[in-house]
């Protein structure tokens, strides 16, 4: 019941700020130097708040209808597949980077330990988008391992995902290293060490946990990194995802994938406020995710902040 009333609420909190990023963004074009006030006081025309309320309404039901208005929502299906890349590049990266920087932290005269930590620093300054064109050039135009462009089948999944975990990588590593050089020398550590308790289950069994949360940590505000990340390497791999409702040539992309759009939501205000609703619901989503990870992890944290025994 916990988790239900904490998921609700947090349900509720993702609508209400959907809909605030809907009105605010509205109102800055509104009053901008392109936006329809500044039409109205060219033609010396009075500002109506009924009017701009009118208009503001009109305006978010295009938008909406845009997200949720045809056959199949486009929304739902950018959504997900933009989602499946950034949720698969963080586990990716986590599979990778996780081990490394264990290894840097407690093998720190490890040749290899060294090389991975310095490929970690390498990693964090190299963009994703980068990666994404270096490895189309090569693992797809000269080896033909993978398609070069488009989205279907597992084949397509691979480069993406790959050149998204490669930068985040570098980062989860460095924060492990970190938490685990912190947690190594806590005293129910060298405590479980001096009775002898094995390396790998002293790591695995009582270090690694607590270490784990400054990864966390980090990827909470983070997220909005790694979903504009994962807009680039859409646009590289032409992946049909939330880069494709995003481009200049959004409602072409969109009609090419066989959705029909209800009629008068085409335009550049509808169209820009939908690029920021979509990028508003993927960074809550996201963080959610992270937040129901952190308390699962640690039992200790409860759902609203309160221990059970002070209710």
């Amino acid at each position: 019941m916990q988790f239900l009333r904490f998921f609700s609420i947090r349900l509720a909190i993702i609508a209400i700020t959907l809909f605030a990023i809907v009105v605010l963004s509205y109102t800055a074009l509104y009053f901008s130097s392109i936006g329809d006030y500044t039409q109205l006081k060219i033609h010396h025309t009075p500002f109506q708040f009924s009017l701009f309320l009118s208009s503001l309404r009109s305006t978010a039901l295009s938008v909406f209808q845009l997200q949720f208005g045809a056959p199949v929502p486009v929304f739902l299906v950018c959504f997900l597949t933009t989602l499946f890349l950034s949720l698969g590049s963080v586990v990716l990266a986590a599979l990778i980077g996780l081990p490394i920087g264990i290894m840097a932290a407690i093998k720190k005269r490890n040749i290899v330990a060294q090389l991975g930590a310095t490929a970690t620093v390498v990693a964090q300054a190299t963009p994703s988008f980068a990666i994404a064109i270096v490895l189309q050039m090569y693992l797809a135009v000269d080896f033909h391992l993978f398609p070069v462009l488009g989205w279907g089948g597992p084949q397509y999944v691979v480069l993406p995902l790959i050149a998204l975990a490669f930068t985040t990588v570098g980062y989860i590593a460095k924060f492990m290293q970190a938490g685990m050089n912190e947690v190594i020398k806590e005293d129910f550590i060298v405590a479980a060490r001096a009775r002898g308790v094995p390396e790998w289950k002293l790591i695995l069994r009582h270090a690694l946990r607590p270490s784990i949360f400054s990864v966390l940590t980090y990827l909470a505000p983070q997220v909005a990194m790694v979903i504009s990340n994962t807009y680039l390497v859409e646009s590289v791999f032409d992946v049909r995802g939330v880069s494709q409702i995003m481009n200049p040539n959004g409602f072409d992309a969109i009609s090419q994938l066989g959705f029909a759009f209800p009629p008068g939501i085409q335009g550049d205000p509808v169209h820009a406020i939908g690029m920021l609703f979509i990028l508003g619901a993927m960074v809550l989503v996201f963080n959610l995710i992270v937040d129901i990870t952190y308390c699962v992890l640690n039992p200790r944290i409860q759902w609203f902040g309160a221990s059970q025994g002070g209710r």
